[in-house]
């Protein structure tokens, strides 16, 4: 029997599933070779993204590339101590227009571009991701922080949620691949959030109708309470 896979993008990096536990318990050494059955492919495009991996009787491989309208067959063989047993799976390549409805609630694109760059963008959303989702996302987080001390929407969008959102975005768009330097600002945005939520921290004046009462100190972007200094409030010291 032939297990079909789900149509690839052929931009997209994607981990397929040979599962052989209705035939062993467990299995080693895998092998997948890859051939053209619909379409025409020189290559074949269809590569492999480093080497297969086991868990019990499932044999995991990451494929990239593929072109439009090819189906790949594969052919995955493995041993399970006594035999060389054998599975075989159909991939169909298709590129389909990519929908979104979304739309940046906080960050535009060319303002994300313009923070983290217009490459770096390029590359993660040629992977499959789409920008406007990702913000979206970002945003429903910092809005649910946010909500805890300010009323939505706010009245005026301050640097720092901007930089919160891109953060979170830019980490969200990396998913599992994202470098150190990404993580780490994504988990800071996160704790000034939390700070937020708790009180800690107040968004700068303006942002919102109800402000922070009187005598509460701004610790984001240099906002502090006002103390005006005359001869009265002096006289003690």
């Amino acid at each position: 029997m032939t297990t079909r896979f789900d149509d690839k993008d052929p931009a997209a990096t994607v981990t397929l599933e040979f599962d052989f536990s209705r035939l062993a318990t467990a299995v080693t050494s895998p092998s997948i070779t890859i051939a053209v059955v619909a379409g025409t492919d020189p290559g074949p495009d269809l590569e492999l993204d480093g080497s297969a991996t086991v868990t019990g009787a499932k044999v995991f491989q990451r494929v990239s590339g593929g072109l439009d309208g090819c189906t790949y067959a594969l052919e995955c063989t493995a041993n399970d101590g006594s035999n060389v047993l054998t599975l075989e799976a159909l991939l169909p390549v298709i590129d389909r227009p990519k929908v979104s409805t979304a739309t940046p609630r906080y960050l535009t694109r060319a303002a994300y571009e313009q923070q983290f760059g217009v490459e770096e963008l390029q590359q993660l959303v040629s992977d499959g991701n789409d920008y406007a989702d990702a913000e979206n996302a970002a945003a429903g987080i910092v809005d649910g922080y946010v909500a805890a001390k300010y009323s939505l929407p706010l009245a005026s969008v301050p640097g720092m949620v901007l930089g919160w959102v891109g953060d979170i975005t830019r980490y969200r768009l990396w998913d599992q691949q994202a470098p150190e330097e990404v993580r780490r600002r994504y988990e800071d945005a996160l704790s000034q959030l939390r700070d937020l939520a708790a009180g800690r921290m107040h968004l700068p004046p303006g942002s919102d109708g109800a402000q922070p009462a009187t005598g509460d100190a701004f610790i984001a972007d240099g906002y502090s309470a006002t103390r005006v200094f005359t001869a009265d409030t002096l006289a003690n010291f």
